[in-house]
């Protein structure tokens, strides 16, 4: 693949975040991979921060260390690495401020590891290194750049020699990077474009073709000297004209009158060195195309400036010697549209743009990345009659199920406690929790204590995503998703001891006390357990569900460690089922727990008999799975407590710490498939919990925002969202399978308008919503930067590895500034119930993360993922 027309391809898909069509095609995610593809192209010392971790050091001999190399061999070619600065530098300058923050931080990035490589070839007056490694050598072998052990070459030229046509787009790339750079790092842009200048000098002073040297032609030709079809005896003439626009534009900006020379330069040589041909080529050794379009914008500012000032006549002849500039523009684009009656560039019968000779796309991107420059042109291109029109539409037309999946499942791995392994991706997160008295598991949110109620409930919420909806996940996910479950699993198993239950580690009074990360913690990290007789139905009745669930999603690949989890599970609840009460009202307990004992407005007074009765509704599940006949147990169980436990209570909650809705939704499965009509009660409530989400039904209705959000009062909000919208989805296959619909009084749903509640949900989630905007951290191109969430807040290890101490985080707390680390695939708290959101970590509520809200939301995701279509 060629360096020179990624760039070119990754803008035009930063336009197409705005410019939506049918297809769900998800540029955001083609924009970070278009990004991230120059990591794998790199030469010389690899960063720690290197995400392509195939890769390694290379290059190491070379004469100029640094740069990339241009395609699929190990040679730094000079010429088309500058071409493909220059357009990644003009992207960010033409579209930069659309970049998520993250990725016009790659991007600066990619365009750093060339300049810096490229300020190192001039760096000696009177010569300049152009190539580094002999292709004739170089492509008789098939070897990685790690291995290279054929000549490294430095092919250089010494004045008095030429090399218009390389210094010329050398001198382009600085002098556009160090526009790209001024509003972040003015220094080095000042850097770039003193070392642009004096490149374009010799470029001009020695004019003629690097390639007409006989030292280097063996090395530089037929490579980059004439390929593809372009018109390489004019090649010089352009990029010296290139060049001089780029400076004239570099040092405008720097509102020095030196950019004068440069606008004198275009005006005196345009015309002799053929700006004013009609070529339509543009790439690595032709600029016309983009010299056109670059330069007319100069015709258009002085137009603009002329109507601002009154008319003047000195301005009007400056405008007349760049109006040619502007009518090649024009005729440019006119060569593209198929009605015009211009000659026409040649299509394929599929619609691709075609130019015959070598690598296609090389041309198809960069002429793609003109006809975007600057919404401005497009507005002034007369076509006959009419107009080029560009259907605009809000971003979210084409939400991206899959990439959002992905991401949520990510996300647990930037609440892992404990020793990480070599695969973390999450790669600002450290080691944490080390001295834990049992180590491993999640921490539930933005702070650093590991809390097993939610966190049971979490991969209860993951393994049911598995058990409903595995079988659409793509297998890369449906493994993260495992992985994701053992995580907490591996720490669950290793809490549960016989007579005694380790359900929570670390103290939150002094944890929140602190801005700590998790890798720097300093606190008591007390171990609370309860002992037998002290009752823990709750905490103990969702690990039992949360170990039998997860042995439902091991048992296709890993059917051993399954039976380990259902042994442990049945053994949990009968801790739970034989010392009935809850663990917080165990007095030693209670002041470390109560954050999760009574919270969000949950009804906590019955919260022990729902996890018993869930609990015994997975080991009905699991059992019955091996054909055991002990799943029977739990199914009286189930029949003879539901009533006294309150299963048959008209409760619509669902959540850590109430399972009403989630119980009579799994237990609803026993009716439909196996006609157990005893369990008819628990359909008849999961329908009535259905037709309370149903607005124009005859039940008490569930509340909704202005903009379509479920909305629950107190705490999180996300968190009801996500766990109902499973639900939903959940039921609506059980219906669909057994061929049922809910009468809802005056109105009946079947599966596909409960699929439709559910999607609503969804796609107000990640961004169709009144503030336009996606509540999943790193999804889309506007989500929430300033999450309540220590580890993200505070700036990570590997760029402060000094210890940040409990009170000195608070700096990182009250900073006005975005997160520093990001917490890809969070899930915040959400809007308010006016759809109203404050970007701010101090309002918990709204901006901190919990692994109860995305746990569900994982299994949701699946199935749109893999049904977008859904209407």
């Amino acid at each position: 693949m060629k360096s020179h027309f990624m760039f070119p391809l990754l803008l035009v898909l930063l336009c197409h975040f705005f410019v939506c069509e049918s297809s769900c095609i998800n540029y955001g995610e083609a924009l970070w991979k278009s990004i991230l593809f120059f990591e794998g192209q790199r030469s010389g010392f690899l960063p720690k921060d290197q995400r392509m971790s195939w890769r390694g050091d290379s290059g190491l001999n070379d004469g100029v260390m640094g740069g990339y190399y241009d395609a699929g061999d190990n040679v730094k070619y000079n010429f088309p690495m500058a071409f493909s600065t220059t357009m990644l530098a003009w992207g960010v300058v033409e579209f930069g401020d659309m970049m998520p923050p993250e990725e016009l931080r790659n991007t600066l990035v990619a365009i750093r590891w060339s300049t810096d490589y490229l300020i190192q070839c001039v760096a000696h007056r009177g010569r300049m290194v152009v190539q580094v490694g002999d292709p004739g050598i170089d492509h008789n072998c098939w070897e990685r750049p790690e291995d290279m052990d054929t000549a490294r070459t430095v092919y250089t030229v010494y004045e008095p020699n030429a090399a218009s046509d390389v210094a010329g787009e050398m001198a382009a790339a600085l002098a556009a990077s160090s526009i790209a750079f001024r509003p972040s790092d003015p220094q080095y842009a000042k850097k770039l474009l003193s070392t642009a200048t004096r490149v374009f000098g010799y470029a001009d002073t020695y004019r003629g073709a690097y390639s007409d040297n006989l030292d280097i032609r063996p090395g530089v030709c037929p490579y980059y000297c004439d390929f593809d079809g372009y018109q390489a005896s004019i090649s010089i003439h352009d990029e010296l004209l290139w060049g001089a626009a780029w400076l004239q534009k570099a040092w405008k900006l720097r509102r020095i009158s030196r950019s004068n020379y440069y606008l004198d330069y275009l005006k005196q040589h345009g015309k002799t060195f053929g700006a004013t041909d009609n070529i339509y080529e543009f790439g690595w050794d032709n600029k016309h195309a983009g010299l056109n379009v670059l330069v007319s914008q100069f015709y258009v500012e002085i137009e603009v400036t002329i109507f601002d000032s009154g008319f003047q006549e000195v301005l009007a002849e400056n405008l007349y010697d760049f109006e040619s500039y502007k009518v090649n523009a024009d005729s440019f684009i006119c060569t593209l549209v198929p009605n015009s009656t211009y000659p026409h560039i040649k299509y394929s019968p599929g619609g691709l743009i075609y130019r015959p000779g070598g690598c296609n796309l090389q041309h198809t991107t960069s002429l793609t990345f003109l006809m975007f420059d600057g919404g401005l042109m497009m507005a002034r291109v007369g076509f006959g009659g009419g107009l080029m029109m560009v259907k605009v539409a809000i971003w979210w037309c084409c939400i991206n199920y899959g990439e959002a999946l992905w991401k949520s499942i990510l996300f647990f791995e930037g609440q892992r406690s404990g020793f990480l392994p070599k695969d973390q991706r999450m790669s600002w997160r450290g080691d944490s929790g080390l001295n834990d008295g049992v180590m491993g598991g999640y921490y539930d949110a933005g702070d650093n204590v590991k809390y097993n109620f939610p966190m049971a409930f979490s991969t209860t919420m993951l393994a049911w995503g598995v058990v409903e909806f595995g079988d659409m996940m793509p297998p890369e996910e449906l493994k993260n998703a495992l992985v994701a479950i053992r995580w907490s699993t591996d720490y669950l198993i290793q809490c549960a001891h016989r007579g005694r239950i380790v359900v929570q580690v670390g103290d939150p009074v002094i944890d929140h006390n602190c801005w700590e990360r998790p890798e720097d913690m300093d606190t008591d990290r007390t171990l609370y357990t309860v002992y037998e007789p002290n009752p823990a139905s709750d905490v103990a009745g969702e690990m039992a569900a949360a170990l039998a669930a997860s042995s439902i999603a091991f048992r296709p690949s890993d059917p051993q460690y399954a039976d380990k989890l259902l042994s442990k599970a049945t053994r949990v609840f009968g801790y739970a089922d034989a010392y009935r009460g809850s663990y917080s009202d165990n007095a030693d307990i209670r002041p470390g727990v109560c954050p999760y004992c009574g919270f969000d407005g949950y009804q906590a007074s019955i919260s022990m008999h729902d996890e018993l009765l869930w609990g015994a509704a997975w080991l009905r599940k699991a059992w019955k799975l091996r054909r055991n006949s002990r799943s029977n147990n739990y199914l009286d169980y189930l029949q003879q407590h539901g009533k006294s436990f309150g299963a048959t209570d008209n409760i619509y909650e669902f959540g850590w710490d109430n399972k009403h809705a989630g119980l009579n939704v799994l237990v609803s499965k026993e009716v439909f498939e196996e006609n157990l009509y005893a369990f008819e009660s628990y359909k008849v409530n999961a329908d009535s919990f259905i037709c309370t989400l149903v607005p124009n039904s005859s039940y008490p209705h569930i509340k909704y925002s202005p903009g379509g959000l479920i909305y629950r009062p107190g705490g999180c909000n996300l968190q009801h969202t996500t766990s109902l919208t499973f639900l939903m989805l959940v039921y609506a296959k059980y219906l669909e399978q057994s061929s049922k619909s809910v009468n809802c009084g005056s109105v009946t749903v079947g599966p596909t308008y409960i699929r439709q509640m559910a999607k609503r949900q969804v796609d107000y989630i990640l961004g169709d919503n009144p503030k336009g905007m996606s509540y999943m951290v790193g999804y889309s191109n506007k989500y929430p930067q300033r999450i309540h969430h220590r580890g993200s807040a505070n700036p990570s290890i590997k760029h402060h590895s000094r210890p940040i101490k409990c009170k000195e985080g608070t700096f990182y707390y009250e900073s006005p500034y975005p997160n520093p680390n990001l917490l890809v695939g969070a899930l915040v708290g959400g809007p308010g119930e006016d759809d109203e959101f404050a970007d701010d970590r101090s309002e918990s509520s709204k901006s901190e993360p919990t692994t109860y809200t995305n746990a569900p939301f994982v299994g949701v995701l699946a199935y749109f993922a893999a049904n977008p279509q859904t209407i």
